[in-house]
């Protein structure tokens, strides 16, 4: 689980509903990689085997489910996430994609990439995104 700050979870939830899917890739150890794609829904981030969804979006399996909680926004100032890892995944992959992904939510910068992919698909250069996220 995690803790937001009421401003850092809001900047998540609006720019998820703006611009719901995503693309993570998972980074193996041999600089292999596959990809999940991250769909918002509501409070929930359903992450999933990008060729499962390709093949069939209605029954591709979560590998990764992050579900946000508002709730103590007003009192507390803050929102929580909890991620539920599915057995597709190792914990350590999980932690990598929720880091990626969350970035990518909160980060102005970062967060051009998701518009892109959701607005202008065409324009979405994965190997440029490839790179920053297996990094130097």
């Amino acid at each position: 689980g995690k803790v937001f700050g009421e401003e850092q979870f809001s900047t998540l939830t609006a720019n998820a509903a703006a611009c719901p899917f995503f693309i993570v890739p998972v980074i193996k150890g041999d600089g292999a990689f596959f990809n999940l794609l991250s769909q918002w829904q509501d409070t929930v981030f359903l992450l999933t085997f990008l060729d499962d969804y390709q093949a069939d979006p209605t029954s591709a399996q979560p590998y990764l489910t992050i579900s946000t909680y508002g709730e103590l926004l007003e009192s507390k100032q803050m929102g929580l996430l909890r991620g539920d890892v599915g057995a597709a995944l190792k914990y350590a992959e999980a932690e990598a994609v929720t880091q990626v992904l969350l970035s990518a939510y909160t980060d102005p910068e970062q967060f051009g990439r998701v518009s892109t992919f959701n607005n202008a698909p065409d324009e979405f250069d994965f190997e440029e995104y490839l790179s920053f996220v297996k990094g130097p």
